[in-house]
């Protein structure tokens, strides 16, 4: 029958991968075919005293961290040689991401402000012989610093009339804190505010353009301090300018009397005072108490000059010696 062997190794490194190759010598130097075998160490924890990692200092993107390990107990052939730090989002339940060093001070960059982090030590023994974690050390909660608020995002208007508009946005894609409320700057008006993500300006004036952005506050509650608070970035500008309304009456209707004929006349007057919009005019005329009357369309800024709010028109194919009444109406078109 056939006779089991045993072979023992000693001073293998934990969680490694190892091949083993087995031959007979038969004898005279000759040796049968050989037979492999595959297998992988079992993972060895040592009972090594990680204490919790002690935070040195924080910003809204790091956490400096103070490590230390006691000496535990470990085969004589090894030593420690780095520290693990694993850290995730606090009750996330996503896997832990890994951080190795040598030295006893570590940074974790790269996280996102205003946010709890669960962080764990482990002692690694990982020398020429061996490869053996410490067990983990109670878990360290920390949360980053604050920092400004991104700006509103989607910043939308939407005219209602001449003189009313709602400005709408979607919250900022990082708040960073909690919302305290938003403000809504636009020239000639100030600053408006509100605690929901629209706001309604009245009583602007019609036909007429504005610039405004939109900003968030936020608050937070440092521990040992008094609430704070962070103004964020602002919105990009946008502008709109309001509908048109009904203009007020053109002023100062006169005739220049050097300009009559005996078929003709020119008349004058001035631009409302409210325009309210891209005005034009009507000119009404007929003869003095009696007759049909006349109308004529005059097209915005037809014979106006710039920064000149006076107006004419020129009358034409009246009757010789005769009285006649003329009124003007400004229109807007809707």
């Amino acid at each position: 029958g056939r006779e089991n062997k045993v072979a023992t190794f000693y001073y293998l490194r934990p969680s490694t991968n190892y091949r083993i190759k087995i031959m007979a010598n038969v004898g005279h130097h000759l040796w049968t075919s050989s037979v492999t075998h595959d297998f992988t160490t079992e993972t060895e924890t040592i009972s090594q005293l990680c204490e919790t990692p002690t935070v040195t200092k924080k910003s809204p993107f790091s956490v400096g961290l103070s490590l230390y390990c006691a000496f535990g107990k470990a085969p004589d052939v090894c030593y420690m040689d780095y520290y693990s730090i694993s850290y995730r989002l606090h009750n996330s339940g996503n896997s832990f991401r890994k951080k190795t060093t040598r030295f006893s001070v570590f940074q974790l960059d790269w996280l996102i402000p205003f946010t709890s982090y669960e962080i764990r030590l482990t002692a690694v023994y990982h020398p020429t012989y061996c490869n053996i974690f410490s067990s983990p050390s109670p878990r360290l909660i920390v949360k980053t610093d604050p920092v400004a608020p991104t700006a509103p995002r989607n910043v939308r208007e939407t005219t209602i009339n001449a003189r009313d508009v709602v400005i709408q946005w979607d919250v900022p894609e990082y708040v960073n804190g909690t919302v305290s409320r938003y403000r809504v700057g636009y020239i000639n008006g100030g600053y408006l505010s509100s605690t929901s993500t629209s706001i309604h300006l009245t009583d602007l004036k019609p036909y007429t353009s504005y610039t405004y952005i939109v900003q968030t506050l936020v608050k937070h509650f440092p521990k040992n301090a008094s609430e704070q608070h962070l103004w964020g970035s602002k919105s990009l500008e946008r502008l709109f300018t309001t509908l048109q309304a009904k203009p007020s009456p053109p002023g100062n209707l006169r005739v220049i009397e050097r300009s009559l004929t005996s078929t003709s006349a020119t008349v004058k007057w001035q631009a409302p005072v409210s325009p309210n919009g891209q005005n034009s005019y009507i000119i009404n005329y007929r003869v003095d108490g009696v007759g049909t009357c006349t109308i004529v369309i005059f097209p915005a800024n037809a014979s106006q000059k710039e920064m000149d709010v006076s107006l004419y028109y020129t009358l034409s194919g009246l009757q010789p010696f005769t009285s006649y009444t003329v009124w003007v109406q400004a229109v807007n078109k809707e």
